[in-house]
């Protein structure tokens, strides 16, 4: 038999199950409350500033151009507002907002517990965080939102955190914030909007929006404010019987980019940067100016390539061109177009460019062309032959910054084989033998080894040239005025265009280009 006196002893070492249980749920609430503590006081601000414009730099520090240079966000105060927007919001996103004093985590931590569960109305508190962090989609940012949110209800009054919110809240147009919407949909500011104004820009916040046709989120907004007792019968059946257009002005058509470099044939790749800044960080951190961009463009060589074709295009009749030049590492050096084009317009047929290296399925594989190329697509295929087979990813940014200068992202290039160094010998014999052989290339490049193909279309209304040197490769197309306007003896309404005028073109840009470093 056993010793009961050991046995004791023995049970006496194992804790019981509930007290382990106990130190778990103690050890859980230190853990979240010392979370909630640490993430809550996050440095970053949540008061909005004056937006600035975003600016575009050339690879040497030349300012080529702002976004958005019109005001996007202007921070009022509450007092600053009209009293009737003030009612509109409050009915619109939270009628108590301003009442209460207590905080209340508890919907927000059962929002981290059960992510996908049946979703509740974000408070302002929390669409102010968001329109600054971003809507959180994982248990660690919902966490993180929670804690952010039950730190600033803590320590700022609520009129502040409303005050802040409404200076920066997405409303449509580009604008952030009810003074700078107020001036982008009526023409006014703040302090003077009329019921119907309030509760249609009340009624954008609460469909998430600045969609312009929001009629029905506008009597929304009236109706919630007569059944709170803030507008009359009267002032509702007047304000909803009045079409919404009458309410607005016109939307801005003028571009959000300021070019500041006049005449050089900057549009096409300012807007490719513009583009690409909004695929990436969103509209929001454009139209407020919190980047700076570093570009890939040589504002020197895209002078230099300006005043060529201003030259040839008087000299010869041209009246479209499209140049594009594409250093060793495949980034985007110049970029011109004439007036009114875009660089990366489709105009090429590919088959076309292609027929001269059918005998190289590898080539055509790699390219992976459709029906109809770009100028910028031709200089890099010609860049993928000069390179060996090694393709380089092109770029147009070299590095962004926020606005206080701080790197952000600095892009690197990547590469891949995308052909074999054998075709890529072959090929580029080809096209040394075409430039040697006189086919309408115009300039001498001393100690430069060009290698490229001209080309005209089928309806010789179009002409091309492709090709490259160890430093640039380049990518051009070209259309000229109406043959009757340059020859009155030539057939009415045919165009005049050949490979050579193509070819020539090129090579004055290359010649230049070297001869300038």
């Amino acid at each position: 038999m056993s010793d009961p006196a050991l046995l004791e002893n023995k049970l006496n070492k194992a804790p019981p199950s509930w007290l382990i249980l106990y130190l778990l749920l103690v050890l859980a609430v230190l853990g979240v409350g010392i979370s909630v503590r640490t993430m809550g006081a996050s440095p970053r601000s949540f008061a909005a500033t004056f937006d600035r414009d975003t600016a575009i730099y050339d690879r040497f520090g030349t300012q080529l151009a702002e976004l958005h240079p019109e005001n996007n966000m202007v921070p009022v105060t509450l007092e600053e507002m009209s009293p009737i927007l003030l009612d509109a919001v409050l009915v619109a996103l939270d009628p108590k907002y301003l009442d209460e004093t207590k905080v209340e985590p508890w919907p927000l931590f059962a929002a981290v517990l059960r992510p996908t569960g049946p979703s509740r109305q974000p408070t302002i508190t929390q669409r102010l965080v968001r329109s600054v962090n971003g809507t959180a989609t994982t248990r660690l940012a919902l966490l993180r939102e929670a804690s952010v949110i039950i730190n600033l209800e803590r320590t700022e009054p609520r009129e502040a955190l409303l005050e802040q919110f409404l200076s920066q809240v997405p409303l449509g147009r580009s604008t952030y914030g009810v003074e700078a919407a107020s001036l982008a949909w009526y023409g006014q500011s703040a302090s003077v909007l009329g019921i119907g104004q309030a509760a249609h820009l009340a009624g954008l916040m609460l469909e998430g929006g600045g969609a312009s046709n929001s009629e029905q989120g506008r009597n929304q907004i009236l109706a919630r404010l007569y059944t709170a007792g803030l507008i009359t019968q009267k002032e509702l059946l007047l304000e909803r019987a009045i079409p919404l257009e009458n309410l607005l002005i016109p939307a801005r058509e003028k571009t959000p980019i300021n070019g500041l470099i006049p005449d050089v044939g900057l549009g096409p790749y300012l807007e490719r940067i513009y583009r690409q800044l909004v695929e990436q960080y969103g509209s929001g951190p454009v139209a407020k100016g919190q980047i700076e961009v570093d570009s890939t463009l040589d504002l020197g060589a895209q002078q230099i390539v300006a005043t060529i074709v201003e030259k040839a295009a008087a000299k010869r009749g041209l009246s479209e061109v499209i140049v594009v030049v594409l250093d060793d590492r495949s980034q985007v050096r110049v970029m011109y177009a004439t007036d009114g084009l875009v660089a990366e317009d489709a105009r090429i047929y590919s088959e076309e460019v292609l027929k001269p290296f059918r005998r190289w399925e590898s080539f055509e594989k790699s390219l992976n062309w459709f029906n109809q190329i770009t100028a910028l697509e031709l200089a890099q295929g010609h860049a993928l032959v000069a390179r060996g087979g090694r393709r380089y990813e092109t770029q147009t940014i070299l590095e962004i910054r926020d606005a206080d200068g701080t790197r952000i992202d600095r892009r690197n290039n990547q590469t891949e084989v995308s052909m074999d160094a054998q075709t890529a010998d072959q090929i580029t014999e080809l096209l040394t033998e075409v430039v040697e052989g006189g086919l309408g290339f115009g300039a001498h490049l001393d100690d430069v080894v060009v290698i490229g193909s001209p080309g005209v279309n089928a309806d010789q209304d179009l002409a091309w040239f492709g090709g490259s040197t160890a430093r640039f490769s380049i990518g051009l197309w070209l259309s000229t005025a109406l043959i009757d306007a340059l020859d009155p003896d030539a057939e009415n309404g045919q165009f005049g265009v050949d490979e050579t005028e193509a070819a020539r073109l090129a090579g004055e840009v290359l010649e230049e280009l070297h001869r300038d470093g």
